[in-house]
């Protein structure tokens, strides 16, 4: 399939899946007087822009830290945040709403556009914007997510145009917000540009040090809080099995298998989450390995590496779905392989964006994607890893049958 054709299967799907559940909404909604869950698929609408408000009360307060565990953004964030809170909450709102809106709109134009700009280039990129569910969710919550994704693309298409010191230093940033982009650091060690990795390191240790210094308090003391925080928001909240809490909207392996458990009660589940951390080593051994032997595509690499950073985590919002629209773009842009599997890769890409919840069980909010983007995700994941290891091992029998012939 070329880039025309991907582009036309995964945005049909999304503009079907988005009014679906629109329409779906709006008649639990309007004609049966449903109140929520049942008439949206986004969080709690008296709580919209919520993650924005309270992020600000946080870069207001002496020592964001001291907040509680919900302040688990890095140092760099807190002192960096400082310019939003310069204006009015409502003015800062609506500028950081229309820029990184228009932004998104522009980095998915250029990617489906081939030459001059056409008006079924400007409505996909309408469809892929403002009608995917990971960037109203986010847009929703308004939540600085956003921010980091928005470093992490710039960074792996300066990476993508082997222009290696600008990718690092732009990743260290969104680091320096969110460490786990870190992950990605496995493009730099594959393709050995280790002191490009050294760079990325010390550069984010400086980031954050300074910050630390520019802090209220001790370094030692906002480190610590930090790492409480950590803790308890990764450690202690998801095994509240009360109910699914935090893990309603989230999109982690071990957020399934809450869902699951609470469903059956079936100890043999429970005994899987006690040991999740074992399950966290092994897939993370098992995908690292194969990025670093046998995948090649960009698109694949940094999915996989996205899909680690949703499925591993205990607690996985949905608004980090929005990381994949790196890899999509990657594949749009990526040569054709087969039809059957560029089809079905674009299938699983656009189920990764729509909504999903058209039913309400256990979650106090009734999104049931809980359930379905993981194994979504883990699914592309098996069918990427096993295309390229199918293609390793052909590759490797033509060497070897050189060889031989060549004797």
């Amino acid at each position: 399939m070329d880039s025309k054709s991907k582009i036309n299967v995964i945005s049909f799907i999304v503009l079907v899946g988005f009014t679906t559940s629109i329409v779906y909404h709006y008649i639990l909604g309007n004609f049966f007087k449903l109140s929520y869950p049942y008439n949206s698929f986004l969080f709690y609408p008296s709580n919209i822009f919520g993650d924005f408000t309270a992020s600000l009360m946080q870069i207001k307060l002496p020592i964001p830290y001291e907040g509680g565990y919900g302040c688990v953004y890095f140092p760099f964030f807190y002192v960096f945040g400082k310019i939003f809170v310069i204006l009015k909450l409502k003015i800062t709102l609506t500028i950081f709403l229309l820029v990184t809106s228009l932004i998104i709109f522009r980095l998915n134009l250029n990617t489906i556009k081939v030459g001059a700009i056409r008006i079924c280039d400007i409505q996909q990129s309408v469809i892929l914007t403002f009608m995917t569910f990971p960037f109203l969710f986010c847009w929703d919550r308004g939540n600085f997510e956003i921010l980091v994704l928005l470093l992490t693309y710039f960074s792996l298409s300066r990476y993508k145009n082997k222009d290696y010191y600008s990718a690092v230093l732009l990743l260290s940033l969104a680091a320096a917000i969110k460490p786990f982009v870190i992950f990605l650091m496995v493009l730099f060690i594959k393709d050995r540009k280790l002191k490009e990795v050294f760079l990325f390191l010390i550069s984010l240790i400086l980031i954050s040090f300074l910050s630390l210094l520019l802090m209220r308090g001790t370094v030692a003391y906002n480190f610590k809080l930090l790492m409480n925080n950590l803790s308890y928001f990764q450690k202690i909240l998801p095994f509240d099995l009360a109910g699914l809490g935090f893990n309603d909207f989230g999109n982690s392996i071990f957020s399934m298998l809450k869902f699951i458990y609470l469903i059956t009660k079936n100890n043999l589940v429970l005994g899987m989450m006690a040991r999740y951390y074992v399950l966290v080593v092994i897939l993370f051994t098992i995908v690292t390995s194969c990025l670093l032997v046998f995948v090649k595509d960009l698109w694949k690499k940094t999915f996989l590496i996205f899909a680690m950073m949703c499925l591993l985590p205990y607690i996985s919002p949905n608004y980090r779905l929005i990381y994949f629209i790196i890899p999509l773009h990657f594949f749009i842009q990526a040569p054709p392989t087969t039809k059957k599997m560029d089809n079905l890769f674009s299938i699983l890409f656009s189920l990764i964006f729509i909504p999903k919840n058209y039913f309400c069980y256990l979650t106090r909010t009734g999104y049931n994607g809980v359930l379905f983007d993981p194994l979504i995700i883990l699914i592309l994941s098996v069918l990427i890893i096993g295309q390229d290891f199918k293609g390793y091992q052909r590759a490797n029998k033509l060497k070897i049958k050189s060889g031989i012939e060549g004797k």
